[in-house]
């Protein structure tokens, strides 16, 4: 699993993709933020997924956790969640394949 993840924070897809093709093989784990999903929208984590990269999808998600795990395994590989998307002590428990992060520790 790759160590160092990059975040794409770029004002488009093609800044963002660019910037990965440019990557060495070390630092090939982009995360994608809510400043570039929100300008580029999910083809960006498609492009990614497609050239099989694994994906920090970083949108700081707060919403109903069956609605937040179900986006998380259709997109992403890590995604950051804090203690109240799961209502569990430590919501990484939560997620099965999705390594969730916690936000704000």
């Amino acid at each position: 699993m790759p160590e160092v993840a990059v975040a794409l924070d770029v004002a488009s897809a093609d800044a963002a993709l660019a910037l990965v093709d440019r990557l060495p093989p070390d630092a090939d784990f982009p995360k994608v933020g809510l400043e570039l999903f929100s300008r580029a929208g999910p083809a960006v984590v498609r492009e990614l997924r497609r050239r099989e990269l694994p994906i920090f999808l970083d949108l700081k998600l707060h919403a109903i956790p069956n609605t937040v795990l179900g986006a998380a395994r259709a997109s992403t590989d890590f995604l950051a969640v804090g203690r109240s998307v799961t209502g569990a002590r430590d919501p990484r428990a939560a997620f099965g394949r999705v390594r969730a992060e916690l936000a704000g520790r």
